[in-house]
């Protein structure tokens, strides 16, 4: 409502900046409730896509000095507050999980059986 009381001619936007998953659902919300005044274009993004982006703008050689600490000191902030996705665990110099502390097969016939009848949507389970 503060951007419609401009009332110079110049295009109203609106950008909304969040954490992902909830600034997706927010603007899915906002947008099919239509509670967007007519006049205002809207946008949004995650605080993660913000992060990936300045990454590969780090890889841009013409940006000088103080462009490229500029962009290190932003990823820096935002790795520190927790805002990198995760990619992939093809970097990892150990394995996660050992094998053979966690489970065991005692038989060359390896069959798995899950009763699934009963799942429900964001509860969590355990197979024995």
């Amino acid at each position: 409502m503060d951007l419609l009381e401009d009332k110079r001619q110049t295009p109203k936007f609106l950008l909304l900046l969040g954490k992902e998953p909830e600034v997706n659902m927010i603007a899915k919300r906002a947008i099919e409730e239509q509670k967007l005044p007519k006049g205002v274009h809207f946008g949004y993004m995650s605080w993660q896509e913000v992060f990936m982006q300045l990454i590969c703008m780090q890889k841009d050689e013409t940006l000088n000095k103080f462009e490229r600490l500029m962009l290190e000191d932003l990823v820096v902030l935002l790795r520190k507050k927790g805002f990198e996705r995760f990619q992939c665990f093809q970097h990892l110099s150990y394995p996660i999980v050992e094998y053979s502390s966690y489970f065991c097969f005692y038989s060359d016939e390896k069959l798995f059986h899950f009763n699934v009848s009963r799942i429900e949507k964001e509860r969590y389970y355990e197979f024995h």
